[in-house]
């Protein structure tokens, strides 16, 4: 053991490989502790690594443990380094409600920065109780930490903090944490949630009412809500045509979940149409005339079929050629 202890001081990087791999068989708190001061010393990314993943493991496997342990892994939330804030939400997010007991009782003492690596870590986790103590941030007055936690629970698909959510967005003005919001309920809420948090955006359900930030989100809200008539009058009213290169991702996401929720939707000369202005606009992705390709794949009419066939079966076609085959067939469908 004396010899690893010498070769963790050595110029070798071999030789410090070798020494934390025989340390690492030894764990206890003390060497715990020994191991994370040669983290913070350590230049080698290959040591470095090692490093991480023996902490790691060490507190996965519950060989060490307890508020000394904890609080000298916390400490590196404050360290001026990204390496070692990343690594100690790493090696933190390997415990469990033990850990999460803990970055709780030392959240609001902590400066936003470090309130922020602390949902971080509980993220990871995982666990009900860590999802608890992030959705006890939703209070939190930093924009950045409020938002965080607002992120999390959507993805956690949390579907106990919708309501209060909802009752945030009435009296909120910070525009990126209401888009948070509004995300979070396109993620998990109901269609009574979807059309309460439109109810906020879109006065009268006018989408031509929407604050500019609001517009593509609530695209994305009314395609899983509105009625089929309702989103063909959309598609061809002037405000989506003069937003139609802006919100083209957008407008994308529109025809594939009415194509999915309504039946023959792609048949509609209006979904035709804006399918066709999609893959005319100039900013047209790539992908465009693809995604346009699997939509009339949903189509029922048997010439239009026909020629998808044809379309499926081709191999090595660019983008550009099959953007424009696919415009030629859609203007003969028309006419």
């Amino acid at each position: 053991m004396m010899k690893a202890l010498e070769n963790l001081k050595s110029d070798d990087e071999d030789l410090r490989l070798y020494a934390v791999e025989e340390l690492a068989q030894r764990m206890d708190d003390k060497m715990f502790h020994l191991l994370l001061d040669q983290l913070k010393l350590e230049q080698s990314i290959l040591v470095r690594n090692n490093l991480v993943l023996i902490l790691e493991n060490a507190i996965s496997e519950r060989k060490v443990g307890g508020g000394s342990t904890f609080a000298k892994i916390f400490s590196l939330y404050l360290s001026h380094n990204a390496f070692l804030r990343s690594s100690a939400i790493q090696i933190l997010s390997a415990g469990d409600d033990v850990v999460a007991r803990f970055l709780e009782a030392n959240f609001a003492d902590a400066n936003a920065d470090v309130r922020k690596l602390i949902l971080d870590t509980l993220n990871e986790i995982g666990t009900p109780r860590a999802m608890e103590a992030v959705r006890r941030a939703l209070s939190d007055s930093n924009v950045n930490v409020l938002i965080t936690a607002i992120e999390y629970l959507g993805h956690a698909a949390d579907r106990k903090v919708i309501h209060r959510l909802l009752e945030m967005l009435k009296v909120e003005r910070r525009p990126m944490v209401s888009m948070a919001i509004l995300t979070t309920v396109e993620e998990v809420g109901t269609e009574v949630d979807i059309h309460n948090a439109l109810a906020e955006i879109l006065p009268g359900g006018d989408i031509g009412q929407a604050k500019g930030i609001f517009f593509a989100i609530a695209i994305k809200l009314l395609a899983k809500v509105w009625s089929e008539a309702q989103i063909l009058e959309l598609l061809e009213s002037p405000v989506l045509e003069a937003n139609l290169e802006s919100y083209s991702v957008e407008l994308v996401d529109l025809l594939t979940v009415a194509s999915q929720r309504f039946l023959n939707f792609i048949d509609h000369p209006a979904a035709r149409r804006a399918l066709a202005r999609l893959l005319q606009a100039p900013n047209r992705s790539e992908k465009m005339p693809f995604i346009a390709l699997n939509l009339l794949a949903h189509s029922k009419e048997k010439q239009l079929s026909s020629h998808l066939d044809r379309f499926f079966e081709m191999e090595d076609i660019n983008a550009q050629d099959l953007s424009r085959s696919m415009l030629d067939m859609l203007q003969k469908q028309a006419n």
